[in-house]
């Protein structure tokens, strides 16, 4: 566990040093993102309660093991800066994601992997971790119970999630790895009292950096959509769990806490608060699907009328470069959601502070 030394540089203001794309960006010229998120599959080995990707009746799909792997290769020559696997499944479910990965590596791609962790075993570990710039961790819980509740899974996924964890950990330590480890940890309706517990295990287990919030029930969500939980417990007592859980804080191991209660969390744009243009985002992060399209958000996954193009047809330069992408990028900024569709909006952080350059402060040349 270091956050100093393995998350250093987090909490710096990334899209600002984003330089070169800022300038073309600002100037109207074609640049590559800076951010590529790859789905490799929609299949997952859990069914959380809160997740924004779940539908019943969708497909199964995966991408083909030599597109996925491939794709790699594509995003470097494009000149992508990073690259997340994550997207609508659990991603350790795709057989070709170790090739892919080191593909990546061999490329010199720095490459995210958000996983539940629970498939994260000791041969995976071997193939994948020295490769990673950022291993992020799903949600956790210290209650076995509560875990199984949350993710919609059998309680022995949590000791295999926590002995993988274990292990990832010490091997960090003992084969001198750099990746950054972090974990997320969501207050719900019955667990307030024991979200200190999940840091401190988180802590124990030697990750350096836990986000604490509250998921965020969409009508996608297998629970439907709901209130967030902080809007129903004592504001005393969730400032009472803050204090314990910041207690653990320290050179070493980081926590940063939002709730809805007593935080603004920034959420994406729905019909009523729409602007138009205002995801200006989507050109410097970028989605491909499991179906091979490339899309330009969360809210389009799997729906192909938003879709710059596909991999199984053209490479991703072409589609980047394409007339088609420009097409759909104005269509999606012109067109508010029906639903709730972008209240997960992986980009409104973004999205937020492109829009606060493009409409500077009165103050700007006062430094």
């Amino acid at each position: 566990m270091s956050y100093k030394i393995h998350m250093a540089g987090r909490d710096d203001p990334r899209t600002l040093l984003q330089i070169d794309r800022l300038y073309k960006w600002q100037h109207g010229k074609e640049f590559s993102p800076a951010t590529v998120e790859i789905s490799p599959t929609n299949a997952c080995n859990q069914k959380c309660s809160y997740c924004y990707a779940w539908r019943e009746s969708t497909a199964r799909h995966a991408l083909c093991d030599d597109i996925l792997v491939n794709s790699l290769d594509q995003l470097a020559d494009a000149g992508v800066g990073g690259v997340i696997f994550q997207g609508t499944g659990e991603p350790l479910l795709h057989k070709a994601l170790p090739s892919a990965i080191r593909r990546g590596a061999e490329r010199s791609l720095p490459m995210q992997l958000s996983t539940n962790g629970v498939l994260l075993s000791g041969k995976l570990q071997d193939e994948i971790l020295q490769h990673l710039f950022y291993l992020r961790i799903s949600v956790v819980d210290s209650d076995p119970a509560l875990y199984a509740e949350q993710h919609g899974c059998p309680e022995n996924q949590w000791q295999t999630l926590v002995a993988n964890l274990e292990r990832t950990m010490a091997i960090r330590a003992q084969r001198g790895f750099s990746f950054g480890c972090s974990a997320t940890v969501y207050l719900s309706d019955n667990n307030l009292g024991s979200l200190y517990e999940s840091v401190k295990l988180c802590k124990e287990l030697g990750i350096d950096f836990v986000y604490v919030t509250e998921a965020l029930h969409t009508s996608y969500s297998p629970s439907g959509k709901k209130d967030q939980s902080s809007k129903l417990l004592p504001i005393e007592q969730i400032e009472q769990e803050t204090g314990k859980i910041l207690s653990l804080i320290d050179e070493n191991f980081f926590v940063k806490i939002k709730f809805q209660a007593t935080d603004e969390i920034l959420a994406g744009r729905n019909k009523e608060s729409w602007v138009d243009n205002y995801c200006q985002g989507i050109k410097f992060y970028t989605l491909i699907d499991c179906d091979g399209e490339v899309y330009p958000c969360w809210r389009c996954w799997g729906d192909k009328k938003y879709s710059f193009g596909s991999l199984y047809e053209k490479s991703f330069t072409d589609i980047w470069q394409g007339e088609k992408r420009k097409e759909i990028e104005k269509l999606i900024m012109a067109t508010p959601p029906d639903g709730d569709q972008c209240s997960v909006c992986t980009i409104c952080l973004l999205n937020n502070m492109l829009s606060k350059v493009t409409n500077s402060t009165k103050w700007v040349n006062f430094l």
